[in-house]
């Protein structure tokens, strides 16, 4: 039972691996899972290398053949997000911020990557491989979640890699940045949050008539 539905867009308070046989495969996931990086309770290391492991061997059931899927990922995990998909790796994309400091093993890195997959031999769109957005904006340091995504990210994904009638997934919903850029776009969105907390913060910015900041 959705938790939230309005328009396109639809919102289940559940643990993804629970409902996801329930879906058809959709033309594109976009997700900002855990890093396994102790920032909270439920980002802890070995539950982290767990659920992406098992969420890596049954995306490819979760898209359509010609699907695309993006996931963002710590610099430190590059490696083992790429071996745990079990899909073809075709491109990487930057979200560079020049006043972020995100912790790796060696040194601080100002960008986070969005690493994308596909069976398809070759994914045409005019994007960009690299896009800047500032850390610590308004935006980000109001939400109610400790690791949102800018909409301006996201949303310029969606954008360059769906089409009017795509169906969209977030599995690791989160701040619902991703079912707010769906609803801009006007795509059809299904997000999956397994915190009730999120999920009912997610309402409250779907309810937003602003929807880009």
């Amino acid at each position: 039972v959705p938790f939230y539905t309005d328009d396109n867009i639809t919102l289940f308070n559940d643990d993804y691996r629970n409902i996801i046989d329930s879906f058809p495969p959709f033309n594109f996931i976009i997700t900002d899972p855990p890093y396994g990086v102790n920032k909270a309770k439920w980002d802890l290391k070995n539950d982290w290398e767990i659920l992406l492991a098992g969420f890596g061997a049954g995306v490819a059931k979760m898209l359509a053949e010609d699907g695309v899927l993006i996931i963002f990922t710590s610099t430190r995990y590059l490696a083992k997000t790429i071996d745990w998909i079990k899909l073809p790796y075709r491109w990487q994309f930057i979200w560079y911020s020049s006043n972020n400091m995100i912790p790796g093993d060696i040194g601080f890195a100002k960008y986070t990557s969005a690493l994308i997959f596909s069976n398809k031999k070759s994914v045409h769109v005019n994007a960009q491989d690299l896009r800047e957005y500032p850390a610590g904006t308004t935006e980000l340091k109001s939400s109610f979640h400790p690791t949102p995504k800018p909409i301006d990210i996201i949303g310029y994904l969606i954008e360059r890699f769906t089409k009017e009638g795509d169906r969209i997934l977030d599995p690791f919903c989160g701040s619902g940045t991703a079912l707010l850029a769906s609803k801009k776009l006007g795509r059809e969105a299904v997000g999956i949050e397994i915190s009730q907390e999120y999920c009912e913060g997610i309402i409250k910015r779907l309810s937003q008539t602003e929807m880009f900041v």
